[in-house]
């Protein structure tokens, strides 16, 4: 594994046998998208080094409107909204830590937003994958560049 650290969060198993191949590739749900959006934002988060991320929530939706529209991946999650009239960045950061089963990854606290990696173990790639097959773990860290630049 090239770059920071997973860390494991307190509590969590480690990952089932045949983990890795459990992606939500072509997610189709609503929670299934969220999920798989809120577990890339804290890979690309982690790869970068970012230990938290805050701000406004103004500025954070906003922030993401940005870079989700610059995404070249966005296509494949219809129902992240990010419109004023729809946001829905920071609903699906808040609602994150109560994904079961376990997530592969979550964000905890409420103000600063902080990224928790379940299985520390996988490896970038391996995570991107599970998250979706369609999409390298380098893709996500360039949303997050997007999302956060300069932080």
């Amino acid at each position: 594994m090239n770059g920071p650290e997973l860390t494991l969060a307190a509590g969590q198993l480690p990952p089932p046998i045949g983990a890795e191949s459990c992606a939500h590739s072509m997610t189709t749900t609503v929670a299934r998208q969220e999920t798989a959006v809120g577990e890339g934002l804290v890979l690309g988060a982690v790869m970068l080094g970012l230990s938290e991320i805050g701000g406004t929530k103004q500025a954070l939706e906003s922030d993401f409107g940005f870079a989700w529209r610059n995404w070249a991946h966005r296509d494949r999650f219809p129902s992240i909204k990010t419109g004023p009239a729809q946001y829905s960045i920071v609903g699906i950061l808040g609602r994150s830590a109560n994904w079961r089963p376990p997530a592969a990854a979550y964000w905890t606290g409420n103000w600063p937003f902080i990224p928790v990696v379940s299985f520390p173990e996988w490896g970038f790639d391996s995570f991107a994958d599970h998250i979706d097959q369609g999409i390298p773990a380098s893709a996500w860290m360039d949303l997050v560049r997007l999302w956060q630049p300069a932080k």
